[in-house]
Order: structure tokens, then sequence, then C-alpha cells
């Protein structure tokens, strides 16, 4: 390929979408995942922060009759869904932000683990038609967010746990291929503290007979709240509890108590004159001199209405409290959801998966469930990657009952590699022995927490307590970038490592030719 390996590289978030150059350490500008749009005229677009900031505020509200809605790139699952908007925040960031022209730069895009292999050629399809058809890329690649973040770290082995604004998500990537069986996720990320803090404070100005502030419509209310005052409180306020709340709690119930029998017995044998000297005299307040740090207040400034709130350091980290124990919130969640349910679940089915596939392996050898090990290996259970790199999954033919894939000649060159056989499916492709033990060793040495809801103080020491519950006879190790910006930013940093590899060949590329071709013979 004659174009010069600079790539425009592109990672639309949950929460924000990042856009810049491979060639740069810090993207060119970072976007919410989300737009604004006036209900009056539906070509005026924002896709600015601080555009939209100013537009949702209380006061522009009050000054300006005009009225906008707020419209999301992605989906609850973290999946882009809405291209038209895609679409035109692209243009936006192309003419606005790089002013580049498009047809110069290889563009890089990178995206979720998608493990529904029809679901994943749609939005790899949908990109190319955005990617080609209107913006004129010669070339695109499509980088997966937890490989990349593995092998961009040298690492062949790793828990990914990312913990996003649509929830928690936790990846096992083993021997450089992500073990599909073994990804578990919930819902319990970003959007649902937003929520849960938005409630809690909520009914502290209930109480305080305190309006919220902001009469405007319901989608604007909730974007304005989101990205203001509900994000300083997350910042400056909310701490995870490094151990299980409810058994601190007990501890130090259980530390008040005896503090106050020492006292009752000390006041006691004072009287009967046993004790010489001085005794201090009893006083029924004295629990309040036992220092409980979950009794201690604090004080946050809630801006909108310039008031003082009071709380105490038990109601701050109960608050995330409900990320490991979602029941405790309402009984319609079930606590398997909790994080640390989660991540131990990941742990055991992946070693549960490879280790059965050992088994079958085996057994296939020696002629035993051979037709079961072709099923479970069939090419439409793969994603195939080349490095960080995916190739979109060849088209399955639905015609009949068995999902055979379309061996149309005319489409297999594009939509096939077969020179490509790096691949990743739910057993993984290595038949290398595998026993749990060892599994479990190589994916808790190599715990990468990500995610910008990971970064509440404690968040990581909770993770540690919590898999060291679960797994005490193996080490430990955790790598979590301790930098804001470097963590929120981990996913499009992977993705400009990727892209910035030696030679092409080390990532699959597809180009504009390949498109139109691929295009021409379905019509």
């Amino acid at each position: 390929m004659s174009y010069e390996k600079n790539s425009i590289v592109i990672n639309i978030g949950s929460y924000s979408t990042i856009v810049g150059f491979s060639n740069t350490e810090l993207p060119s500008c970072v976007l919410p995942s989300s737009y604004m749009r006036k209900k009056s005229n539906n070509d005026e677009y924002i896709f600015d922060k601080y555009e939209m900031l100013q537009v949702a505020s209380p006061r522009h509200h009050e000054l300006n009759s005009e009225d906008y809605d707020v419209f999301t790139l992605v989906d609850n699952n973290g999946l882009p869904y809405n291209w038209e908007g895609i679409m035109k925040q692209w243009e936006y960031i192309f003419q606005e932000k790089l002013k580049c022209l498009t047809e110069e730069y290889p563009l890089v895009i990178v995206i979720p683990m998608i493990s529904k292999t029809t679901q994943l050629r749609i939005i790899m399809e949908k990109y190319m038609e955005l990617a080609f058809d209107k913006f004129n890329f010669p070339i695109i690649q499509f980088i997966i967010e937890p490989l990349a973040t593995t092998l961009s770290m040298g690492k062949k082995n790793a828990l990914i746990i990312d913990i996003g604004f649509n929830g928690c998500k936790i990846t096992p990537v083993y021997d450089g291929i992500i073990i599909k069986n073994g990804i578990t996720k919930n819902k319990f990320g970003g959007s649902f503290l937003d929520y849960v803090v938005n409630n809690f404070i909520e009914k502290k100005l209930d109480d305080d007979d305190v309006e919220m502030g902001n009469d405007s419509d319901e989608s604007i209310k909730t974007w304005w709240n989101s990205n203001t005052w509900i994000q300083d409180f997350k910042h400056s306020m909310l701490q995870v509890c490094d151990k299980d709340l409810g058994e601190l709690e007990r501890y130090y119930q259980e530390q008040e108590t005896m503090y106050l029998k020492q006292q009752e017995q000390m006041k006691q044998l004072g009287g009967t004159g046993i004790v010489t000297g001085a005794v201090p005299a009893f006083n029924s307040n004295i629990i309040n001199m036992t220092n409980n740090p979950l009794t201690q207040d604090k004080n946050y400034l809630y801006k909108p209405s310039a008031r003082t709130i009071k709380l105490n350091q038990k109601e701050i980290l109960n608050l995330t409290e409900y990320l490991f124990k979602p029941q405790l919130i309402s009984a319609k969640f079930n606590k398997d959801e909790g994080l640390s349910e989660i991540i131990s679940k990941s742990i055991k089915k992946t070693a549960a998966t490879l280790s059965s596939n050992n088994n079958s392996t085996k057994d296939s050898e020696s002629g035993i469930n051979e037709n079961e090990t072709a099923t479970t290996n069939s090419n439409s259970n793969m994603i195939r990657t080349v490095g960080a790199s995916v190739i979109i999954p060849p088209k399955i033919n639905r015609s009949n009952k068995s999902d055979n894939i379309d061996n149309n000649n005319n489409k297999s060159k594009f939509l096939d590699d077969p020179n490509l056989n790096h691949s990743m499916n739910e057993n993984g492709s290595n038949t290398t022995t595998r026993t749990p033990e060892l599994i479990y060793s190589s994916l808790l040495t190599n715990v990468i927490i990500t995610g910008s809801t990971s970064l509440i103080l404690g968040m990581e020491q909770r993770i540690i307590q919590e898999l060291s519950i679960r797994f005490p006879q193996y080490k430990l190790i955790t790598f979590a970038n301790q930098y804001m910006m470097d963590r929120s930013l981990q996913n499009w940093l992977s993705g400009v490592t990727m892209s910035n590899l030696p030679t092409w060949e080390l990532g699959r590329w597809y180009s504009r030719g390949e498109w139109t071709v691929a295009q021409s013979s379905l019509t």
C-alpha cells in the first residue's frame, strides 16, 4: 500500500467519542457519544460538549424558548445504532475538528467485543458504508477493544475488567484469543451510579424542601445533571469501601459495644473502691468517642441551588456498594449480577471452557465425539482476528436450519481470508493442554482494570479484596493506569498502538475496491 502510516483513529464509546491521528499521543477531540437536535429544525445539530452544556443549562432555558432533544449514538449495550447521528458527528469532526481530507488517510475504528457474528458483521458493514460511500476513505481497519488493550501492554493473557458508563464487562483473553464463553457483563456502571446519586441527592433536598432547579425537558435535564453536578459529586465525594460494607459496619458496632461494656465495668469497679485513682465519669454519649469512620460527616455543595448538603461516610460508601450488591437497591436485581460475582463467573467459565476443549480435542483424536468437536469449532461460531484487528465474519445462509456459510465465490474474496487462520472462538484455537489451575493463575496475575467508572477511589483495592476471597490460593496482580485521562482514553490509545505496527500485514485492512466489488456482486 502506498498510504502513509498516519491513520485517523476513532473510538465511539458508551460515554464519549474519541478521535485523533495515530502519530499523536493525545486525541484531537473528545466529544460526548450523544448530541442535541433542535425540535423546530431537524437539520441543526450540536455535538460539542460545552455548547451542549450551555443549551441545557437552566439559565438558557429561561431566556430562550427554543427546545432541543438529546439523542445517543450507542445503545445500552454500548453498540452503535444511530447511524444518521454518527454520520452527522463525523461530518462535524472532519470539518471542524480535524480539518482534513478523509480520502488521504486510512481509518481505524476501535469497536467493543461483539460475541454475535451476525451482529458484528452488520455493524462492520455499516461502518464501511459510511467510510467508503460517504467519506471516501481509502482503507479501513477494525480493532477490538479488549484484545488491543491486552496486546498493547505486551501480554497474551489478561482478564479485562471494563467498568464503563453503560455497565461492567469482563473479557478473558488467553493466548491472544478472546474466550467468548467467558465473557460476562452487567448493566451497573456509570449511568447506574448517576441514577443512584440523583435519587439520593433528590431525597436529601426533598427533606430540606429545596427544588432541583432544572425544569427543561426530561432528556435535556437528565443529560445536564449527569454532566454537571452528578459528575462533580462522583469525582469529589464517591468512594468504594475496601471490604464488604455490611461486614465493616458490624465490626464497628461490635467495637462500640465492647467499648461501652468496658466503660460500664470501669464505673462499677470504681464504685466498689477496687480501682484507685480518678475514674472517668460515664457518659451516655461515649459512643461518639470511638471514632467510627462510618459516622464521620461530610459536606457537599449542591451548586444548582447553592445549598450545602450534609451526609456521612456510610451513606457515601453505600452508593458504590450497589455496584457489588445490586440487590440492596431493589429486589428485582439479582445478587449474581454484582461486579465481584461476574468477575468470578468469567474466570470459572473460561477455565471450564478451555479445559473441556482439551478433553474434546483428546477425544476427537481418538475418534470419540468427532462430530461434536466439529460443530463446536465450526466457522459459524468463529470471530477471526489478525493481531487485534477483526476479520469480517462470513455471511450466514439462513435458507436452511443449519447455519451454513454462504460460499459464493464472488463474495468469498472479500468476506473470507483463508490464509488468515488466527481465530477466536468459543473454546479458543490452541490445543495445548491447560489445567484449570494454570488458567486461573494466568488470568489472576494479569488483571487489567479500565473504564472511566473504575477511577472511583478504592475501586481497585475492593476488586483485589473480592478476588482474594474467592481465589485465596492464587497470586493477584492488577494493572490500572493511575492517571484519569489515560484510563479514560485507554481504548483509543490501545487502538493507536495497534495501528502503528511496523507492517501493514500485521493487521487486516479493507480497501474501497474490495467494498465496491462486494457491493456489485450483491446486486
